[in-house]
């Protein structure tokens, strides 16, 4: 055989082999990705039953942090293979702290950053004894840019503060703690190299030394745009190849040893752990075969197989082979190692990719012999029941205390979302529950009130050391979340810190209960780009009291303790044979402590206090709000309603979790446009109120509608509609209808069309056609025909010709004229009831604003059309629809047309005839009208005004007709009022100036009610009100000025109106809590009462009335004076609890520090 052959017989094996796996990896990452709203686990009711639900509480602690890297949209697997988040106690004060890979922000397609958007970069949150996290990423030195993938924490110079490492484009960045918070980043060290892909640092003292060693992975030689081995071939992919990191050569890992003075040496070579041909997404330091030296396992993705490096103790390691081949499991991401199964054997759990099942490995030793058996399926951690899921990161602890550790998968899609391509697919995370028989229970990961996000990394903490674990998940391009988990069945606990224990990796801590015994294994507690709460965690279930705990290395001492209680943490200093309580327990504070014995008026001003101070104030809020009645809740919620510049808050979204609050919690989020909300808003969209779904809808459809309102995020919302909308209420249907209209999505069109196969409901078959005209898609040019032809509603069919005009049907003419035909066959009945629907449908378009795409001259013609086949003798019906629909056309060429019908007896005629005139009348036309209109009846009038409502603009002659009739009727005054009170604004406001310039001081009450509760507002004051009288009408004139003029007086004027004022204010005839009334009204509208009121009125005000007023009043209107008041309020011994609370809401508070000091 020549070589010709040999070479084409390799070309096409090499060519299968690359198209199978390329084929595979596409439908891994694309035909398998199922939307995360699909239910993939458990039901609600048996999660329930097991009295552990996950609630999402990241703005309840503060941690407002997401990970922003893009560029204008996701390009490549650069931006969408982070990010992860690390626990660690910054300043060692037994709270743990949290690190969050924030990103570089949103850059352009070449790494420039983008203009327009404000970056965040990573996050530091210091955790402030259990209540919550304060960001303090500025101060630490930590905020700088980075395209980070993961984090480290250890203590690197052996200082005994924990340092950090950040992993990522460029290397990986060693940070060193100055132990109080503060970090500096080393320049000068060999981790960082310009153009390496770094993913994570892991930890252990090779060479025994006492200073830890690094082991560094790294991925793959990725440059935008390169030639990749198909695009030097001529292949043309059926994907995108940037989010394809198979086809990029891998970069070797490297082994540093620690010089000191954080100064260190790649020795990768001399030690042969490179891994050179594995695209490496992390690594694990573990005694895989028990000789007691830790081996390096590293976990290889994308096509290449795992690699595990043994330990010979003597500074030296060989790749394992053989007995270990089991481990070399291609397209590994994350692993757990330890007992998972309580039976006394390690067990190693790989996630991998969408459409690739996950492996359980049980180990079995047996003397020098050692094997692997995969069990995947036997434990049911094989994921078939999620076998689309892409599986990240993946952490294994007690979450319910009851001994058994569970497992949390992190998951998400790799390429962008279909609906938006700046977010990474989303799926579901799962949470698998430990049966305690060699099994797991598969459960939904999420929060059911908010929507899954596309996941990477999760790590366990307990932020507020109560032994109840919660989860923090690192998502790609979006929000970090928390979860707390709600566990009603409370258990017990134990946890353990180990200092220095960097010197005992490895070792195995052993705790024996009465009945039970757990082992687990030191280690860094290092996840897939992430880092969990380093201190060793127990759940003991029913049992608080520890009969022995021992701490053991395979080549070492071992240390024991007896007698120790649970629900508390120990520090356990193995070089000194000591274990000690840990003092971190969480205590409320007096403050808190407070809320729950404070009556509601209380409450509120202590939200009030708290939303005018900084953030670290407003974490008292969440507190304040657990606390709060519902009527609390509410008034809550109005502050956040009232000032739009409120930053988000955990009140907001909590009351989304509440039926009562959840419409006033969506309108808030809609004034925010928060793309965050999100999240929270899709799982909304099936709430069973139709009202709660309808808000949600109308949200979204205002996000559409505002081109610049949520531009990353909306469109997400678009799939979840779609699979709700056949089985939703009629009411939901036309709500979600029309924010898929706003959408103006072509993926809705196969939907809507199926859902005019239903004509049950002529609303939402209206709404469909509308929407289905908007988005424009010629698919439904056909459907909409069909319902065109059957027997429609006049609103259905306007919204069909409108609809077809904008699909630019070339037959619309046509078709216009087919339907507004009249058949001559039809009975006498049949046709005046056609001839009444055409009527109808002619007159909504004329009025649907909508219809500016048809051509004015077909609605005449069809108009003028329609009347030839009317006359007088037509019922009743169709003569009102004709003078109905002649009016809508605004065309003046149809007056002749009506005028007709102006003298017709029947009165219901005679009255739409007024009406319709009057709309189509010139000047001289309507002059005549409405001298006509001034002799017809009382009854006849109101009847025609308020058919007009506002359709129409009476002259100065008509209203001045009305003054006189009121003032010269005086038998019918009130009729008057009510006829008058049917014009239009500016019509009306003439009238009542007209009337209050011309009636006695004892009418002027009755005028002012009546403009009072029409809310008539005037350009000018009428001169008679300005006398300096008081009374009750002078108290009736000063409270409908301020509530509806407000500052139209000129400076005459004004000064009259306080002399008013003072008349008002010392007439001991008017109630002491209308004068406040008055006061409140007058000081916030003029700024001379606002500085003056105080030395004039205080002698007649109480101390709370004065702060009331005060409090009412801008705070740029508050003169030094009255601030001083305030303060004076404050310090005065005699003030009650109630006023030094209410005077430090008023006092403009900047931090926590000022508010508790005010209280003190």
């Amino acid at each position: 055989m020549n070589k010709t052959y040999l070479y084409l017989i390799w070309f096409l094996t090499l060519f299968l082999f690359l198209g199978v796996g390329w084929s595979t990896y596409n439908r891994q990452q694309q035909s398998l990705q199922i939307p995360p709203y699909i239910s993939l686990t458990k039901n609600s009711v048996e999660h329930a039953s097991l009295n552990l639900v996950f609630k999402e509480s990241s703005l309840k602690w503060g941690l407002v942090a997401q990970h922003r890297q893009s560029s204008q949209y996701l390009s490549s697997f650069v931006e969408t293979l982070g990010p992860g988040v690390c626990v660690l106690d910054v300043n060692q004060d037994g709270w743990m702290d949290v690190f969050v890979i924030g990103g570089s922000g949103f850059t352009r397609e070449y790494g420039k950053q983008a203009w327009w958007h404000n970056i965040t970069g990573n996050r530091l949150f210091l955790n402030e004894q259990g209540r919550y996290l304060t960001d303090i990423s500025a101060a630490s030195g930590l905020n700088g840019l980075q395209v980070g993938m993961g984090c480290a924490a250890a203590d690197l110079d052996a200082d005994g503060d924990t340092d950090l490492i950040v992993s990522g484009i460029g290397g990986h960045f060693i940070y060193s703690n100055d132990g109080g918070g503060g970090f500096k980043k080393i320049d000068s060290t060999a981790l960082s190299s310009e153009g390496e892909w770094a993913t994570q640092a892991t930890f252990a003292d090779v060479n025994n030394d006492g200073l830890l060693d690094i082991y560094a992975t790294n991925f793959v030689k990725y440059r935008k745009g390169a030639k990749t081995l198909e695009k030097n071939q001529g292949f043309v992919a059926d994907k995108d190849v940037d989010f394809d990191p198979s086809l990029y050569d891998a970069q070797a890992n490297q082994l540093f040893i620690n010089q000191g003075d954080f100064q260190f040496l790649d020795v990768s070579g001399d030690y042969f752990v490179s891994n050179a041909l594995g695209r490496s997404l992390g690594a694990r330091w573990h005694d895989v075969n028990q000789d007691g030296n830790l081996d390096i396992l590293v976990l290889n993705d994308f096509d290449s197989a795992n690699r595990l490096y043994l330990n010979n103790g003597k500074g030296n390691f060989s790749e394992a082979k053989d007995t270990f081949r089991a481990l070399q499991i291609p397209g590994s991401r994350d692993v757990l190692i330890g007992d998972l199964l309580g039976d006394g054997h390690n067990e190693l759990y790989f996630t991998q990719g969408a459409g690739i099942r996950n492996t359980f490995l049980k180990q079995h030793i047996d003397g020098q012999r050692q094997s692997f058996n995969e069990q995947s399926e036997v434990v049911k951690l094989s994921k078939k029941e999620a076998i689309y899921a892409s599986d990240w990161g993946t952490v294994a602890a007690d979450m319910n205390n009851d001994g058994a550790d569970d497992i949390y998968i992190a998951a998400g899609g790799s390429n962008p979302e279909a609906d938006s391509q700046h977010v990474s697919q989303r799926q579901s995370n799962r949470f698998y529950l430990n049966a305690g028989d060699g099994s797991f229970i598969a459960f939904s990961g999420e929060d059911p009130k908010v929507t899954a996000m596309s996941s990477r990394a999760v790590v366990t903490v307990d932020l507020n050391n109560d032994g109840q674990l919660e989860l923090l998940v690192a998502n790609n391009n979006d929000a970090i979340q928390l979860f707390e988990v709600e566990n009603t069945n409370k258990q017990h606990w134990l946890g353990i810190s180990v200092v220095a224990g960097q010197h005992w990796q490895g070792a195995k801590i052993r705790v024996r209960t009465a009945n039970t015994e757990q082992t687990k294994i030191l280690s860094f507690k290092q996840n897939l780009f992430s880092q969990s709460d380093p201190r060793i965690h127990f759940g003991l279930g029913q049992e608080d009291h520890i009969v022995e705990l021992t701490l053991e290395l395979e080549k070492g001492p071992e240390l024991s303790f007896s007698d120790l209680q649970g629900d508390r943490y120990y520090q356990l200093f193995p070089e000194q044979n000591l274990i000690k309580p840990l003092d971190v327990i969480l205590e409320k504070s007096t403050l808190v402590s407070g809320f729950a014995k404070a009556g509601e008026q209380d409450l509120i001003n202590w939200a009030r206090l708290f939303l005018n101070a900084d953030l670290s104030a407003q974490s008292h809020l969440s507190a304040l709000w657990l606390e709060a009645t519902l009527e609390v809740k509410k008034r809550i919620l109005a502050m956040f309603a009232e000032n739009t510049e409120l930053k988000p808050h955990y009140v907001v979204f909590d009351a989304l979790r509440d039926p009562v609050l959840t419409v006033t919690a969506i309108n808030i989020l809609k004034k925010q446009e928060l793309e965050y909300s999100i999240s929270w808003l899709i799982p909304l969209l099936s709430n069973t109120d139709h009202n709660i779904a309808c808000a949600v809808a109308d949200t979204l459809r205002f996000f559409f509608d505002q081109e610049e309102a949520v531009v990353y995020r909306k469109q997400l919302t678009v799939a979840p509609m779609l699979k709700l909308l056949p089985q939703a209420q009629d009411e939901t249907k036309i709500c979600m209808l029309k924010a898929l209209a706003a959408a103006e999505n072509k993926r809705a069109v196969p939907t809507l069309i199926a859902l005019l196969n239903d004509l049950n409901n002529n609303k939402v078959v209206t709404e469909t056609i509308r929407a289905l005209g908007l988005i424009r898609d010629t698919r439904a040019v056909k459907p909409i025909l069909r319902v065109l032809q059957q027997n429609t509603s006049a609103d259905t069919a306007a919204a069909a010709f409108i609809a077809l005009s904008r699909l630019n049907y070339n037959e619309l003419e046509a078709t216009v004229s087919a339907y507004f035909s009249l058949d001559k066959q039809l009975g006498s009945g049949a046709k005046q009831g056609l001839l009444l629907s055409h009527l109808a449908a002619i007159q909504k378009l004329y009025e649907n604003s909508e219809a500016i795409v048809l051509p004015t001259e077909w609605l005449f013609r069809v108009n003028t059309f329609l009347a030839q086949s009317i006359n007088t003798d037509s019922s009743l019906a169709i003569l009102i629809e004709h003078l109905k629909t002649l009016a809508a056309s605004q065309n003046q060429g149809f007056y002749a047309m009506a005028q007709v019908y102006l003298d017709n007896v029947n009165p219901f005629i005679h009255e739409q005839a007024f009406q319709t005139l009057l709309q189509l009348s010139n000047s001289l036309q309507a002059s005549s009208l409405e001298n006509l209109l001034l002799l017809e009846s009382l009854n006849t009038q109101q009847n025609i005004l308020r058919g007009l409502a506002g359709k129409y603009r009476f002259s100065p002659f008509f209203v001045n007709s009305l003054v006189e009739k009121y003032l010269h009727d005086e038998t019918d005054q009130h009729s008057t009022l009510e006829l008058a009170g049917l014009m239009s604004s500016q019509e009306l406001s003439t009238f009542v100036y007209s009337l209050l310039e011309r009636v006695p001081d004892s009418a002027q009450i009755e005028i002012l009610g009546f403009a009072s509760i029409l809310k008539v507002s005037l350009k000018r004051v009428p001169k008679s009100l300005l006398k300096p009288n008081g009374g009750e009408s002078g108290l009736a004139f000063l409270i409908w000025y301020y509530q509806h003029l407000g500052s139209v007086a000129n400076n005459k004027d004004e000064l009259e109106l306080r002399i008013k004022l003072n008349s008002v204010i010392y007439d001991n005839k008017i109630r002491q809590a209308d004068k406040i009334y008055l006061l409140k009204l007058a000081a916030t509208k003029d700024p001379y009462v606002a500085n003056q009121f105080f030395d004039y009125y205080k002698e007649q005000l109480s101390t709370n009335e004065i702060l009331d007023i005060i409090d009412s009043l801008p705070y740029s209107s508050r003169s030094k004076k009255l601030v001083q008041y305030v303060a004076t309020v404050l310090e005065k011994k005699t003030s009650s609890r109630a006023q030094k609370l209410f005077a430090s809401v008023i006092l403009p508070a900047k931090s926590t520090a000022q508010v508790l000091q005010y209280l003190r």
